[in-house]
């Protein structure tokens, strides 16, 4: 009976110690639990306070360290490699205590987490303990400063020279583009050869009184020549324009302005006809005008690779002159008289668009109507850049009007010119 009490007794004994310890690895988890969260909201606590000067925070983005100052400042013990001398004592602060706190806490009751030690993140080549000797030389800023004397008065006149605002701008270029071609008298597909130069020049002023008012002028000639086998001409023009477009606008938004437009085209030189000594044009025969009344839109993407302009006029007046009677009747001018007029809308779309790096397309379309013929052109030159001084061109230049019979041709009034130069350009 005795014995049996003092089975039950140990029995109860250990059951009780047993109890006791898994309440002691209860809290002991539940408090690594803890620790570990207070780690985690003071790191985060930390990450929004630190700033750059703060040499102490990169210990926070780390993996789990050993480092020497946690078991400095908290434990009183100091992690020392075999063969090193020990480092000179940092004097703590508030960061640098808080987050030894943590680590201490980690140390104790997650040591599995804390895999290597300060000495192993040292050695890491990108690392540097910062600067061992105190800087030589120091200079502040107070002893740079160098006493004046401000209590007398200037005895030289003060000249002040204004600048007026740069209210124009000018600008222009130009190019001389060549082209040859051989054929042998008995080359298989037959040929003609030929010389061909072509010539342009472009010149633009515009005024801008950084206000309201905006004036842009633009010129542009071309002349073009190709030696041909016509039996009274040797040489023959191929291109031939002369064209002056002026714009007057008034700001009216922020892109947006109220605009008055001029644009007047005629050609340089004669054009004759084929074995003939009769001509189709000349200079001022035929001139064209339009004075168009509208809105403006201007538009230029940023670092300016995509700029341009967009006129909508709904009230447009044209003019067609023709000075030589023998060509009336080519250009639809009625009898008794030298030029006809016309009214209707127009829209003219003219932008700049670099494609490349060395090449850009410049484009201009514009539209007219009477509401009886219709006038559409469209000019697109591509520009391929050698380099300074040499660039080759590419000019196609699409168009229809039915203003008069005798632009009807094989596709009815659509018409078609193109060719392609290599030569010398230059800007100013």
């Amino acid at each position: 009976m005795r014995r049996a009490y003092i089975f039950i007794a140990l029995i109860t004994f250990s059951i009780g110690v047993r109890s006791q310890s898994i309440d002691s690895l209860s809290r002991l988890r539940m408090d690594s639990l803890i620790a570990a969260k207070r780690i985690a909201d003071r790191k985060a606590e930390l990450e929004q306070d630190i700033t750059p000067s703060n040499p102490y925070a990169f210990r926070l983005l780390l993996p789990g360290t050993l480092y020497n100052s946690t078991l400095t400042h908290t434990l009183g013990i100091r992690w020392q490699p075999e063969g090193k001398q020990p480092a000179p004592k940092e004097e703590a602060h508030l960061l640098v205590e808080a987050i030894d706190r943590q680590y201490a806490r980690l140390y104790v009751t997650r040591p599995s987490l804390v895999g290597i030690t300060e000495e192993h993140i040292l050695q890491e080549p990108r690392l540097k303990r910062g600067v061992e000797e105190p800087l030589g030389n120091e200079v502040r800023l107070t002893d740079m400063v160098v006493p004046v004397d401000l209590s007398g008065t200037f005895n030289e006149p003060v000249i002040i020279q204004p600048h007026r605002p740069r209210f124009w701008t000018v600008k222009g270029s130009g190019s001389l583009q060549a082209t040859q071609s051989y054929y042998s008298d008995n080359w298989y597909q037959g040929g003609e050869a030929n010389y061909a130069a072509l010539s342009t020049l472009t010149i633009e002023a515009d005024f801008d009184n950084q206000q309201k008012l905006q004036w842009d002028n633009k010129l542009e000639l071309q002349l073009g020549f190709q030696t041909s086998s016509d039996t009274v001409h040797q040489v023959k023009v191929t291109s031939n324009l002369l064209r002056y477009t002026t714009s007057l606008g008034y700001q009216a938004a922020k892109d947006w302005y109220y605009t008055c437009s001029l644009v007047s085209y005629t050609q340089l030189m004669r054009y004759y006809d084929t074995n003939a000594y009769t001509y189709s044009t000349q200079f001022a025969s035929p001139l064209d005008i339009t004075l168009s009344l509208g809105m403006t839109y201007k538009f230029e993407t940023r670092g300016g690779k995509f700029s341009g302009s967009l006129q909508l006029s709904p009230i447009a007046y044209n003019m067609r002159y023709v000075g030589v009677d023998s060509l009336r009747e080519h250009y639809s001018v009625p009898d008794g008289k030298n030029a006809y007029h016309n009214f209707g809308p127009s829209l003219s779309l003219s932008y700049t668009l670099q494609l490349l790096r060395n090449v850009s397309w410049e484009s201009r379309l514009y539209y007219f109507t009477n509401l009886s013929y219709v006038d559409l052109e469209w000019e697109n030159t591509f520009s391929f850049t050698i380099n300074r001084y040499l660039s080759a061109k590419l000019f196609v230049y699409p168009r229809f009007d039915d203003s008069s019979p005798a632009y009807k041709g094989r596709h009815g009034y659509l018409m078609l010119k193109q060719w392609l130069s290599l030569g010398l350009s230059f800007d100013f």
